[in-house]
């Protein structure tokens, strides 16, 4: 075990201050508490702003320099401003002792992280939260040839640098899902050096559990950004069959697009089919409010379509899900499969319509049925899925492996 103060630094594509759970519990709260002093390099989520050193919950944080989106070329120049500032790490890493840079979700900026920990030997961990590799090379279907060149050249560059000189190099690898675990394994990474790290949640924020109670009556409700990626027009497909044994169904998007354009597809999807009364898109809610809603629903839903972007997720939704104490219905990839199997907390099927639609019926006709998968779930996440369980996997991996 760790006993003395270990002393790290992070790098980051999450934006100051960060806001992703995993990131904030984690590494704000839990390692803390645990023997670790964390410094941050980030980017700020404030536009107009020039470098400046900042303290969050304790920790320094070296925060870069970001333009106004207004200014020309502001993407680009920010993106230089974004690398600059990482690489201050040549500076932190000679003026202050570190035991560990740690990256997260970084690519060029990566490799001149390994580059300073090798020049003075600090030890480098790396952690991939969603497979960008994966993305790029399905994007490569896109019918416009300017595009197809552009995620090519994306696809090679970030493959090469995560599995020719990052992976290889790193003295641990954290990924986010079991199936990704595979799939480094598969690409010639040691199995020794990587460690899987699911979503959870933060047990202190949970509300008291509530149980199945047809507020708003018939409902299906999907929690998550409603990206074109995911194909969230086969919830809509899946509510016309389940409209067939139960026409006053709903299905509420609780959610977002990452562009607007996204929520119209849905809802012009949706007036073509003439379900467009019985689909509604609340907009992104906070976290309380979010909630609260889910817990006034019927079932919930997390479809991932079966491609290798999402297949190797850790979705966030189906944790929460549970630990509101909500039966779901979700498709099964392989965290998905087992969450429902080892907990009870709901229903796994094929991604399919007539699927979804049976399994979303047979919750809707069968209200304890439904409260009982709810309290499964619940008591499975409590033991399993929260940040104090998975804080530690994080220390064991560090004291085990990387600081040993």
């Amino acid at each position: 075990m760790i006993h003395k103060k270990n002393k790290l630094l992070f790098l980051s594509r999450d934006r100051f201050p960060p806001s992703r759970v995993d990131v904030t519990v984690t590494f704000g709260d839990k390692l803390p508490q645990k023997g670790f002093e964390i410094d941050w390099i980030l980017t700020p989520i404030d536009e107009n702003v020039r470098p400046y050193l900042s303290v969050w919950r304790g920790h320094n944080v070296y925060i870069g320099r970001c333009l106004k989106k207004s200014v020309f070329f502001s993407t680009v120049l920010n993106r230089a401003f974004d690398l600059i500032n990482d690489l201050g790490v040549f500076k932190r890493l000679k003026s202050k002792k570190y035991d560990v840079v740690q990256v997260k979700d970084k690519f060029l900026s990566a490799v001149f992280c390994l580059l300073a920990c090798k020049l003075y030997r600090v030890k480098f961990v790396y952690w991939l939260s969603y497979p960008y590799h994966e993305e790029a090379k399905e994007l490569l279907k896109s019918k416009n040839i300017a595009k197809k060149i552009f995620y090519f050249l994306k696809w090679k560059y970030i493959d090469f640098i995560l599995f020719k000189i990052l992976a290889p190099n790193a003295d641990h690898v954290f990924v986010q899902s079991d199936q990704m675990l595979m799939d480094f394994s598969e690409k010639n990474v040691c199995k020794n050096k990587l460690t899987s790290v699911p979503m959870g949640v933060s047990v202190e924020l949970l509300p008291e559990i509530k149980t199945y109670n047809n507020k708003h009556g018939y409902e299906i409700l999907y929690l998550g950004t409603l990206s074109r990626v995911r194909k969230l027009d086969f919830m809509i497909r899946v509510l016309m069959l389940v409209h067939e044994k139960f026409p006053s169904a709903k299905l509420v998007f609780l959610g977002a697009g990452e562009v607007s354009s996204d929520e119209e597809f849905l809802l012009r999807y949706a007036a073509k089919n003439n379900v467009e009364n019985s689909v509604l898109i609340t907009g992104k809610m906070p976290q309380k409010e979010a909630w609260k809603r889910v817990q006034e629903t019927s079932v919930c839903v997390s479809p991932f379509f079966p491609n290798p972007v999402l297949a190797c997720s850790s979705p966030t939704k189906l944790v929460e899900y549970m630990a509101l104490g909500k039966a779901a219905v979700a498709n099964n990839i392989l965290d998905q499969s087992n969450l429902i199997n080892e907990s009870g907390g709901g229903i796994c099927v094929e991604f399919d319509e007539e699927a979804f639609a049976n399994a979303i019926c047979s919750l809707l006709s069968d209200t304890d049925k439904a409260n009982e998968m709810g309290k499964k779930g619940r008591e499975y996440v409590l033991r399993k899925r929260n940040y104090d369980v998975l804080s530690d996997v994080v220390i064991n991996a560090y004291s085990e492996k990387i600081l040993a």
